[in-house]
């Protein structure tokens, strides 16, 4: 197949989850309009999927959290640094979000050290207040360590109940956790991706971050 210099863009190197050879169908070919039929029937059960997705995030929650209170302005009392005008917009925003009858899914980007985990505080603190568990997972174990302890810092001096859980743990420290969230007896559990292992209690979970 020829292509123009102008629409050079359009290749792309190929790549596949098998292994082997890849074999190639002639365009317009019975195999090819086969293989067309079978990704848009893929395609169209993965817009369905979307739209339930979507559509269960717009139902009510079935709780709510509580609004400003003692805990949370003490907490942003505490904060030794000035805050952002990017930093007390987004708190806000999440803030606002937490008060709606639907569930939160927001994104908070900023470069390191720009004060992104102190947003997940203020929200993470406005969630305990409320009754609810925080799962706060980070994606090694090193920065789990890191934001277990920085937790510990801003909000253990609050009455705030902290419990890290990582797979680096001994069996039984872990049993210690996994029994702790069931009987409610932690506020927030900040560790990797053990926490979306099936055997962790979710149901006073009411954020995930």
């Amino acid at each position: 197949v020829n292509v123009a210099l102008d629409r050079f863009d359009k290749i792309h190197k190929h790549v596949s989850l098998g292994r082997g050879l890849v074999n190639l169908s002639r365009l317009g070919s019975a195999a090819w309009q086969n293989q067309l039929a079978r990704t848009k029937k893929s395609i169209e059960s993965i817009v369905e999927d979307l739209i339930k997705i979507y559509s269960s995030r717009r139902q009510p929650r079935g709780y709510s959290y509580v609004g400003d209170n003692e805990f949370l302005d003490m907490l942003a009392a505490s904060f030794p640094f000035d805050e952002t005008p990017d930093q007390r917009a987004a708190i806000k925003d999440v803030l606002c979000d937490l008060e709606k009858i639907s569930p939160m899914d927001r994104v908070v980007l900023g470069d390191v050290g720009f004060g992104k985990t102190e947003v997940a505080l203020r929200a993470s603190m406005k969630a305990v207040a409320s009754g609810r568990q925080v799962f706060f997972m980070a994606p090694t174990t090193v920065l789990a360590d890191q934001h277990y302890i920085t937790a510990k810092n801003r909000l253990g001096g609050l009455g705030v109940n902290i419990d890290l859980l990582s797979r680096f743990q001994k069996k039984s420290e872990q049993l210690v956790v996994l029994d702790k969230i069931k009987n409610k007896k932690t506020d927030i559990v900040i560790g990797t991706h053990r926490l979306m292992s099936n055997d962790v209690p979710t149901e006073s979970l009411g954020m995930l971050i």
